[in-house]
This record gives structure tokens, C-alpha cells and sequence, in this order.
């Protein structure tokens, strides 16, 4: 088990009575970290859905979780400089020093009034999340996607493999929601739907959703994608077309170049002194001017 394999762990470990929890009793020294962690989080996250249920509507109680990792889910929004955040509490200081982690640990919390999203480190720092009710949602994207490749295998060669992984994708007001789940996270969707009678009301579609034009535009993931695809194939097949333009033009219609007058060339201009009496080299001049006549062949 990884450290952020620990998250999703710690998750499961909310809706599994204490007691059921088998301990096991001779541990190595890595079981011992990896309980210890585990343990840590599960407290952290009982205290968080402590503090989250302060803002439950009356008779709203929490029916399931579904949590999110950098390793097994999206990146999209959660590396790099979009991964990046300032931590000043000593709560969150101590969460960062434990679990090596900023905006990676995302957590969706199902009750049955409302959906309800957090960046576990953004709520211990600010009480950061966001809340959607089922009303709001006119339709959820939950697409099922198949990925296969070959992996090497010392006894049997190359053998074929299967990912499975699902789009999650909705709308609630002015709000997008979009995340990649696992097979297994996928399963855990459906089985959360069956119980809330409210987000099993929600059409299930295979196509995003959104309110408005400008909306499908700018906050379709998959949309984007496709756009930037087709405009990166024209533009890398313009440049292929040119280069073939250009490598018939020079084979096959030569009288069409026209070539500099070689006995008219202007002279290269003496290089300019600059402080300290140096000059600058006539090389780079002439690199300049090099250039210049190889781009008037082609024009």
C-alpha cells in the first residue's frame, strides 16, 4: 500500500464499523508505518466530516463517500501550478509533513440531500467546498471507457490488457464537476446511486451536459480536447503539404526558383564597435545574411 493509497483507504474505513476492523498483531516495520498513517487519516477525516456536517441541512445525514487520488484518478487540476497551495495552519502544516500532499486528496460526500465535494487539505485550511443539490443537476455524463495495451510478461510474452474507466461529468447552477474515475470507483458510483432515490432520479447520459452554450464551450473537458486535436493535425498536415509543395517545386519545376544574382550581392556592412573596443563578429552578420538568401529561394 502507497501513502495515497492510504486516502482511499482511510475512506472505506468511514463506513466500516470500528469493531468489524480486524487488527492484525505481528507487524513488520513498513505495516507498522503504513497503520500508523492509515490510522492518522482516518481521524483526520473523522474530524472533517465532523466539521462538514455543521453545515447539514436538518434530518441531512451522509449515505456514502467517494474519494479521489493524483495516482488513480485525474491530474487535470490538481499538479503543478494548479496543485500548488499555501499552507499557514498547524493542522494543515502537520497534514502536508504526514501525507506529502497538497490538492491532490479530493473526497466526494453523498447524502441525501446534497453532493458534496472538498480538497481535504483546502478544508482543513479554509473550510473550502463545494455543494450541490440534486434538483440543480439536470443530467450526469457517466461514460464507460475502455482502454487496451500489451504488457510483457516473462513467461507468456506480450500479453493483451484491459483498463476500465469512467467519466464523471455534471452541471449544478454555475458549477462543473468533471473527474476520472476507476473501474472500482465506478461500481462504487452505481451502488451510491441505488441508495439515494434522489441521485438515482438524475438521467445517466454518455454526453456532457450544460446549461448554456458558453458553458459546453469553455468547461467541456473533452470538448477542449478534441478542438486542440483537430487544430493540431491541421496544422502539423499544413506543414507536411508545404514540405511536399516545396520538394516538388525544387525537383520538378526548378526554372520556377529564382535564384540571387550572385555578382550583384550587397557587401556585409563593417561590424559596429561597441564600449571597450571590441567589435562584434562579422559571423553572426553573415549567418544573417545566409539566412536571408536561403529564404529567397523559396519565396
Amino acid at each position: 500500500m502507497t501513502i495515497r493509497n492510504i486516502f482511499k483507504r482511510s475512506v472505506s474505513d468511514l463506513e466500516t464499523p470500528s469493531d468489524q476492523q480486524p487488527v492484525q498483531q505481528d507487524l513488520t516495520i513498513s505495516e507498522k508505518k503504513q497503520l500508523f498513517l492509515r490510522t492518522k487519516m482516518y481521524v483526520i477525516l473523522q474530524e472533517v466530516m465532523e466539521e462538514l456536517q455543521e453545515y447539514f441541512a436538518p434530518e441531512e445525514e451522509i449515505i456514502g463517500y467517494l474519494p479521489f487520488t493524483n495516482q488513480e484518478n485525474s491530474t487535470a487540476a490538481t499538479v503543478g501550478i494548479a496543485g500548488m497551495m499555501h499552507v499557514k495552519t498547524p493542522r494543515g502544516r502537520d497534514y502536508l509533513e504526514t501525507f506529502h500532499e497538497l490538492r491532490g486528496n479530493r473526497l466526494l460526500v453523498f447524502t441525501n440531500k446534497k453532493i458534496y465535494f472538498m480538497v481535504v487539505l483546502e478544508f482543513i485550511e479554509e473550510k473550502l467546498f463545494n455543494a450541490y443539490d440534486y434538483e440543480s443537476i439536470a443530467k450526469i455524463k457517466f461514460k464507460k471507457s475502455q482502454t487496451s495495451y500489451r504488457e510483457w510478461q516473462s513467461n507468456k510474452g506480450f500479453k493483451k490488457e484491459t483498463i476500465t474507466h469512467y467519466t464523471l461529468d455534471f452541471q449544478a447552477g454555475d458549477h462543473v464537476f468533471t473527474e476520472t474515475l476507476t473501474d472500482t470507483d465506478g461500481q462504487k458510483f452505481l451502488a451510491l446511486r441505488e441508495q439515494i432515490p434522489a441521485l438515482k432520479a438524475i438521467e445517466l447520459s454518455n454526453k456532457v451536459t450544460r446549461n448554456s452554450f458558453m458553458d459546453y464551450m469553455f468547461s467541456n473537458i473533452n470538448f477542449s480536447i478534441r478542438t486542440f486535436t483537430i487544430l493540431s493535425w491541421l496544422f502539423f498536415g499544413s506543414l507536411f503539404l508545404y514540405f511536399v509543395y516545396m520538394i516538388v517545386k525544387i525537383y520538378f519545376f526548378p526554372e520556377t526558383i529564382r535564384m540571387p544574382d550572385l555578382d550583384n550581392l550587397p557587401e556585409i556592412p563593417h561590424a559596429p564597435k561597441i564600449p571597450g573596443g571590441a567589435s562584434l563578429s562579422n559571423n553572426f552578420l553573415g549567418c544573417v545574411q545566409s539566412l536571408g538568401l536561403i529564404f529567397r529561394l523559396f519565396i
